[in-house]
């Protein structure tokens, strides 16, 4: 685990967020086509539903990211950051992060894993004290992407 961390503590901060924006958008395919096979459809399927363009656009992209990271990323992980274990923690932020996205089992599982990467992805950038910019970022461009890609 210590080569990994010292690989992307030593990587250019972009190319980190491009690396966990594309595991972000790797995980959301397979578990589209898991959901797909098992159930015939997407496991987006029961996501709320916006009145236009623009509130989904303001909501999902610009608004999500901001208050998702500041509660489960940087508040929870700066409460327990020097009293317990980096992988509890991890783990904490995922499953808080998670059910803030209870839509149907497929779905908390896909954010659980999103969570996992995001968290790491934080206490990754706190050693560099940009954690909270690492996550918004990757968080951004992510949903950015799904924005673009529903409604193509």
């Amino acid at each position: 685990m210590k080569k990994i961390n010292d690989f992307f503590l030593n990587t250019n901060q972009y190319i980190l967020i491009g690396i966990f924006v594309s595991f972000n958008i790797f995980i959301s395919f397979l578990f589209s086509i898991i959901s797909k096979l098992i159930f015939g459809n997407s496991f987006t399927s029961n996501i709320h539903k916006f009145e236009n363009l623009t509130e989904e656009f303001i909501l999902v992209v610009i608004v999500s990211p901001i208050i998702e990271t500041i509660i489960f990323q940087f508040i929870i992980i700066e409460i327990f950051y020097e009293k317990c274990n980096k992988y509890l923690i991890c783990g904490l932020s995922a499953i808080l992060f998670a059910s803030s996205h209870l839509y149907n089992i497929l779905y908390f599982v896909f954010a659980f894993i999103m969570g996992l990467a995001f968290a790491y992805l934080y206490i990754l950038g706190k050693k560099k004290e940009k954690g909270i910019k690492y996550v918004f970022l990757s968080h951004l461009i992510y949903n950015l992407i799904a924005f673009i890609l529903n409604h193509l």
